[in-house]
């Protein structure tokens, strides 16, 4: 049985689904600042990533409570949340080679829904999920083939949850979807750092996000399809003193 997402989440670093993390917004609070957890790769070796979040904007999102627990309701264009510090500093510790982005998102009624963004050129991380156009935008590096990965056609519930994950590095890149492979290239890619931190809800009109988790690895699709039976099962509450093997992960 999937583990529930946790209301006070500790990183179990030992996990599969935690060895290459850098960043981890497993959005539980469900009041206040949402805060970050550092994965293994967060921790100095080789970047730090931030625990910090703060709202570039003057109207933040509202905690929300659905299927998946406590979550984040976007609705504002102009109220992205960023990852760290502000424009300017503190970007390096996103990935520019190799990535695994993990998302809980449920869509609303939006029509940009830009959920995830990192700017500048040879430098860009951008997923519109979907644009206003219906079709689902993956670039990494570039706005052209083969660091531009587009999906038409897809289904998104207004109603339940969708889990996502996206791909990109030497393997080249992939757009999963709730454990569904969606579309994929095998030309390696790879982006500039950005001397920016990257942002979730840029054009975030109208969607609730609960999850969100970024590997400096490209997973392999065994490591995919385990997540999306599991995503939470290297999250254990605070109240629980020790792993148990309650989890089916021990």
């Amino acid at each position: 049985m999937p583990a529930a997402k946790p209301a006070v989440p500790v990183l179990q670093t030992d996990h599969a689904f935690a060895l290459t993390a850098v960043a981890i917004l497993p959005l539980s609070e469900g009041t206040g600042q949402p805060a970050i957890i550092q994965g293994p790769h967060g921790d100095g070796s080789p970047v730090t990533a931030p625990v910090t979040t703060f709202w570039d904007g003057a109207t933040p999102g509202t905690w929300i409570t659905n299927s998946e627990g406590a979550g984040l309701r976007f609705g504002v264009l102009t109220s992205p949340l960023r990852m760290g510090a502000d424009a300017g500093a503190g970007g390096a510790w996103v990935p520019a080679g190799d990535v695994t982005l993990l998302l809980v998102r449920g869509k609303l009624t939006g029509v940009h829904n830009e959920i995830f963004f990192q700017g500048g050129a040879g430098g860009r991380w951008d997923i519109y999920l979907p644009y206003v156009d219906t079709v689902l935008y993956f670039d990494y590096g570039g706005q052209s083939s083969p660091n531009r990965l587009t999906k038409s056609g897809l289904t998104y519930s207004t109603s339940t949850i969708d889990y996502w994950a996206f791909t990109a590095g030497a393997a080249g890149s992939a757009i999963w979807q709730n454990g569904v492979k969606q579309n994929s290239q095998a030309t390696g890619i790879s982006r500039t750092a950005s001397t920016s931190p990257p942002y979730i809800g840029k054009a975030a009109e109208s969607q609730d996000v609960n999850f969100l988790q970024v590997n400096d690895s490209q997973w392999d699709d065994a490591t995919i399809q385990a997540w999306f039976a599991d995503p939470y099962a290297h999250l254990i509450n605070a109240a629980v003193p020790s792993r148990l093997g309650l989890l089916g992960v021990g």
